[in-house]
């Protein structure tokens, strides 16, 4: 089997034979799941891959993560194993993302549901609200509005939600950081 090609050479997903490693990443975000074929595509929404934080280790158990979200994995990668990581929109740039697709309506689902359970939602985006000092540029900054009452902050919806891309896979709520 062939992992993600973001993932970093040499390192490979966490599981119950590894708690020791894995105890480092306590608090810290990572890639959680159950089947280690999840790990071929770190976008892929066919094996319920969630990007979550690592909260717990159960070293007596096979399914030894447990996320923030209560949710159990047999599998965890560190988010600082994979290459190409992502960034909160600024409204600016989530804007013009936004202006390149053909209506004003996303595919959201939401992070903070049971993985079995996962919401996902067609959303209108309904516009921002800045505080008078805030810059419309500067990422995280502000409240983006969509309809079925999702509103957030860009870092918040960065945290909670992934967007499907056009090509139909499920990213982070971001932009990529190309280095």
């Amino acid at each position: 089997m062939e992992l993600d090609k973001r993932i970093i050479k040499g390192k490979k997903p966490l599981d119950c034979l590894d708690v020791d490693i894995a105890k480092k990443y306590i608090g810290q975000k990572g890639y959680f799941a159950n089947y280690l074929c999840a790990f071929q595509d770190l976008e892929s929404t066919d094996y319920q891959l969630k990007y979550a934080t690592l909260k717990e280790i159960d070293n007596q158990r096979v399914v030894a993560f447990t996320d923030d979200f209560e949710g159990k994995s047999s599998y965890f990668l560190p988010d600082e194993w994979v290459k190409n990581k992502y960034r909160p929109f600024s409204i600016k740039e989530f804007e013009e993302m936004l202006a390149t697709r053909n209506d004003d309506f996303i595919c959201v689902r939401c992070l903070l549901c049971n993985v079995e359970k996962t919401l996902f939602y067609k959303a209108k985006y309904l516009g921002y609200a800045l505080e008078e000092d805030e810059n419309y540029e500067e990422s995280g900054e502000g409240c983006l509005f969509f309809g079925h009452n999702i509103a957030g902050s860009p870092k918040h919806l960065f945290k909670n939600f992934e967007l499907l891309s056009d090509d139909g896979r499920w990213i982070p709520f971001g932009v990529e950081i190309t280095e």
